[in-house]
């Protein structure tokens, strides 16, 4: 992505009024604090906002400044000029509001996952990104606007929840040049670990223990993976946003070099999520079945029933040690 494209993008950001930003469902703290982010700073210079995510606010992120504004209501969401889609990679993951795309003029897509098909002339979309929160924040340098305690607090978020505390593959020069930053305009790094990583519901524990439960290895060692049901979540009277960080658990167990977490959408559909040590590319596994995302973390959806996504899952395991990828 070069300079020229953010100039652009400024440029155009001026000329319009009203702005609908949204972002995929079952949010990640990128997606809601990369949002709030621009938002805020397109109301400072004067622009009309509204948020809408298909999906609810996970708990661990009530604590963002101007997080009640989303809404879910399509009731709320008038004609705009530009829709601005945040974190996405493909349109299937907006939800119904993925239908409202075409009958606007304008997209602004704003990604940092390899695999984009977000359609839309303004396309701010690099993967050598930490975070869909660093390419909004080039954006509101762009923009000259002075970066507000909601602003950086929102941003600081975005980035240490997909950079996994700066221990993924995506932790860049950046994303430290832009904590410091941050931090100096009041960013209290303890209170915001303690939001998002310390403060738990009681059923989102009880569900962490029905999920690991369901822990299957491969027989090569190199894979495992859990999986999500609606009866657990019945059961523990939780939903999708509780879940967020599952993946994460079976990619843990020494010598394994990907996982995945694999949750019932309906009866008919599975959403898989993939994650890798740094050895195998997820992202090319997630292509084959129509989904995408980076190298350590993809995802797609999936027509079937757990036991069939699992057996394609196995499978593909037993390949990638027999392929060059290891």
């Amino acid at each position: 992505m070069t300079s020229n494209l953010l100039k652009q993008a400024a440029a155009f950001i001026k000329t319009e009024d009203r702005f609908l930003i949204t972002t995929h469902v079952n949010p990640d703290g990128d997606a809601m604090g990369s949002s709030l982010a621009l938002g805020e700073i397109l109301k400072m210079i004067g622009k009309e906002v509204v948020y809408y995510c298909d999906s609810p606010v996970p708990d661990q992120y009530l604590f963002l400044p101007g997080v009640d504004q989303f809404t879910r209501n399509f009731a709320d969401i008038e004609p705009f000029n530009v829709v601005v889609v945040i974190d996405c990679g493909d349109l299937e993951r907006l939800g119904d509001i993925s239908k409202k795309i075409g009958e606007t003029e304008t997209v602004l897509n704003i990604d940092h996952h390899m695999t984009n098909n977000i359609p839309g002339e303004l396309r701010l979309v690099d993967a050598n990104a930490c975070a869909a929160a660093e390419i909004v924040y080039r954006l509101i340098k762009e923009l000259e606007q002075p970066i507000t305690h909601a602003v950086a607090l929102n941003l600081y978020t975005a980035i240490l929840t997909d950079t996994g505390s700066f221990r993924f593959s995506n932790t860049n020069r950046a994303a430290f040049k832009m904590c410091e930053e941050l931090v100096e305009l009041g960013v209290v790094p303890q209170l915001v670990a303690q939001q998002v990583y310390g403060t738990y519901s009681e059923g989102r524990l009880r569900l962490l223990t029905e999920v690991l439960n369901s822990l299957e290895i491969s027989p090569n060692k190199i894979f495992a993976m859990v999986t999500v049901t609606h009866a657990m979540m019945t059961k523990t009277r939780t939903g999708p946003g509780d879940i967020n960080g599952f993946v994460d658990y079976p990619r843990f167990i020494k010598g394994t070099e990907f996982a995945a977490l694999a949750r019932e959408i309906n009866e008919k559909k599975i959403h898989v999520s993939l994650r890798s040590k740094g050895k195998v590319d997820v992202s090319e596994i997630a292509e084959r079945f129509g989904g995408g995302g980076h190298f350590t973390a993809s995802g797609f959806n999936m027509e079937g029933t757990l036991e069939s996504v699992k057996t394609h899952l196995f499978q593909i395991a037993d390949s990638v040690e027999k392929s060059s990828q290891l």
